[in-house]
């Protein structure tokens, strides 16, 4: 008696990746930010991030991104446009810089460009951001409210900065990933980086108007409304 037994795809034996919609996606090593962009970065694809004012936050990103493919034994292959790839990868560097990152395990080149204070003269063409994210698969912006009146705000205490969709291109599919939500922030913990949907405290006080309204919209029966709580 035999079985059915299927064969499996050389795709899916590559450690670190998945097949979806027929391609292969990896993980960005943050769980949050695979969430928001539908699973993960598809091979062959270009991820654009726009950094923050410092490059800090950004920085943390591509670190989490190596980290990946270090514990899922890719080879890295990390560009520099003014520093040495030494410095790149090493903790204690800080500074702003442009760097590209390859998996160069996968068929295809994966690619995570960050934009640096090194263009930034440059990059105040709109037309010419324009036609960067045109070239792009996916990009995202990173808002810190370091340095902003947003940092203390109390309003966003609990975070450190915005986290904004700018491009997410429709791959092996008619329509792009939809997120759950465009209103996003990211909090930068010890051990990681959670990007999550932004939620405002609630009002402490309401008008009296705004009260009024609340209590005509409350159904009083199964069967809708009485006329008498319809104020026209």
């Amino acid at each position: 008696m035999t079985s059915f037994h299927k064969t499996s795809s050389f795709h899916t034996t590559l450690r670190g990746t998945k097949l979806k919609n027929n391609l292969i996606y990896i993980s960005s090593g943050i769980p949050s930010l695979d969430f928001i962009i539908g699973g993960g970065l598809p091979a062959g694809s270009v991820f654009l991030v726009e950094e923050d004012v410092l490059g800090s936050h950004s920085r943390v990103l591509t670190k989490y991104f190596l980290a990946e493919g270090v514990v899922c034994k890719h080879d890295l292959y990390v560009a520099s446009a003014d520093e040495s790839p030494q410095d790149i990868v090493s903790a204690n560097n800080t500074s702003s810089v442009y760097e590209c990152v390859h998996y160069n395990v996968l068929p295809h080149c994966m690619a995570i460009l960050i934009l640096s204070k090194l263009i930034s003269f440059s990059l105040q063409d709109d037309h010419l951001i324009d036609r960067i994210l045109y070239t792009v698969d996916n990009a995202v912006a990173i808002e810190s409210f370091t340095g902003s009146s947003k940092e203390t705000n109390p309003v966003f205490s609990e975070y450190h900065g915005l986290f904004h969709i700018t491009k997410l291109s429709a791959l092996h599919s008619l329509v792009p990933f939809v997120p759950p939500s465009l209103d996003l922030a990211f909090k930068l913990r010890r051990k990681k980086f959670v990007i999550e949907k932004l939620h405002l405290p609630p009002e402490l006080q309401e008008s009296s108007e705004r009260e009024q309204d609340d209590i005509t919209a409350v159904p009083k029966s199964c069967g809708g409304f009485k006329k008498k709580d319809i104020d026209f």
